[in-house]
């Protein structure tokens, strides 16, 4: 696990920011991750193009989980065809970005959310993945390769099996928090969020404050002492 790990911080640090892509003579764009393979180019390259011809809406979060899973049931991220692996990353992120980009390669404007978001799991997943991003993660960890999101989807067909309390949420929450971290490149931080993100460190300081208040109030309530007669 620690050598794992170690992989995946180091996948992480390879670069501060993803190289630009070619898609076709006239269109550039910064991918939404570093690619370090010729063959994730080349698919999310496909992906992109695909999208921006055929898309009218981002892509649905539900219709990535259907399309995830089944990569899982049939080992593609099982760890022994990583290639296959590769290939499924490029092209489906690919098809992610392109459905929020116009034929020049800029961001639509009647979109907001890198995903469609279909279901409260998604949308607090989502939330929470951009929390993430943009209030947590140091800076190397806010630009991710190619292999670190392969890495990412072997660990979901290791957890997935163990879900058994509500499955679908926890599918839809953990594929939208991934999303959600990844989005930060197309859309940046709104002052929407960041008031909520304020409203929500508000509360917490007032709750932390009234539970030490409770618990000096119990320090210094007096001990009833029974005096015997």
């Amino acid at each position: 696990m620690e050598a794992t790990a170690r992989q995946a911080e180091s996948e992480r640090e390879h670069t501060d920011m993803p190289t630009t892509l070619r898609i076709t003579s006239t269109v550039q764009i910064t991918p939404l991750l570093d690619i370090q393979h010729e063959d994730v180019a080349q698919f999310y390259r496909e992906g992109v193009s695909h999208s921006i011809r055929h898309r009218d809406e981002p892509t649905s979060l539900i219709y990535l989980v259907t399309c995830l899973k089944r990569a899982i049931t049939v080992q593609v991220f099982d760890g022994q065809h990583q290639q296959t692996a590769r290939e499924f990353v490029g092209f489906h992120l690919g098809t992610i970005h392109g459905a929020v980009l116009t034929s020049k390669g800029t961001r639509r404007p009647d979109v907001s959310t890198l995903v469609l978001l279909e279901s409260k799991d998604a949308i607090r997943g989502y939330r929470a993945g951009r929390h993430w991003l943009f209030e947590e993660a140091e800076p190397h960890e806010r630009h991710w390769t190619d292999d670190y999101v392969v890495n990412r989807f072997h660990e979901l067909a290791l957890d997935a099996p163990e879900w058994h309390d509500d499955p679908e949420g926890v599918w839809q929450f953990t594929l939208a928090c991934l999303m959600g971290e990844l989005s930060g490149h197309v859309f940046p931080v709104t002052p929407k969020e960041q008031a909520r993100w304020e409203r929500e460190r508000q509360e917490a300081r007032t709750w932390l404050a009234r539970q030490e208040a409770r618990g000096i109030q119990r320090d210094t309530e007096p001990i009833p002492v029974t005096v015997p007669e």
